[in-house]
Order: structure tokens, then sequence, then C-alpha cells
């Protein structure tokens, strides 16, 4: 527990130490300047970038990842449906997988909703 815990303080250490605290303008100013919101002018020099790219990806296609997912997650409930055999205990999983599915897709819908509402916002 103890090495989690100076594992956790020494990552700390190393984030804060590379955030700069603005004032709020700034921060305004940097995210609606569009001349400077490239996200591939990316410099190699830091631990998050080289994994970028992906992130970048995606940001730009969330919806479709959600929806790749989604019918895989179908697709998988369905094999379930249909190997139960009637049997209660399996049919009674697959429609909780199924209810978990729901609302798991309802929560990341809610959840860009909302982040989409808040970026909207004008501070």
């Amino acid at each position: 527990m103890k090495k989690i815990l100076y594992i956790m303080i020494y990552l700390f250490t190393l984030l804060s130490s590379k955030i700069s605290f603005a004032t709020n303008n700034d921060i305004k100013d940097k995210l609606l300047d569009d001349t400077s919101s490239n996200i591939w002018n990316v410099s190699w020099t830091t631990t998050s970038s080289i994994l970028w790219w992906l992130f970048a990806w995606f940001k730009t296609e969330i919806f479709s990842v959600i929806m790749v997912i989604s019918i895989a997650v179908f697709i998988y409930i369905g094999i379930k449906f249909s190997t139960s055999k009637w049997n209660p205990e399996e049919f009674k999983k697959a429609w909780l997988h199924l209810i978990y599915a729901v609302i798991w897709i309802f929560f990341v819908f809610m959840a860009w909703w909302l982040v989409k509402i808040v970026s909207s916002l004008s501070l």
C-alpha cells in the first residue's frame, strides 16, 4: 500500500510541475484561438504526447467507436440469449447484460451531452 502511495505522490509531483497556472482570460483566449488549436502540432518532448494522435482520433471518432462497441455487445447478448436454452438463470443473466448495456449507452451519451452543454457556456 505504501508503494502505491509513493508512486501516486511521485506521479502527482511530475504532473503538477508541468502544469502552468493562468488567469481565466488566458485560458479563454487559448481555447478560442483557432490558429493555435491544431491538434496535430505536438512536440514529442512530453510523455502524454506519445499517444496524442490516438486521443485526437478518439475525440473525433467517439460515436463510431461507441457504435461498434454497442453492436458487439448486442451481438454478444444475442448469443447469450440463444445459448441459454430457456434456462432461467442463464436467461436472467442475459437480460441483466442487456439492461446494463442499455444503461451504459445511455450514460455515455448523456455524459457527452453534458460535456457539450458545459463547453458551450459563455464564461
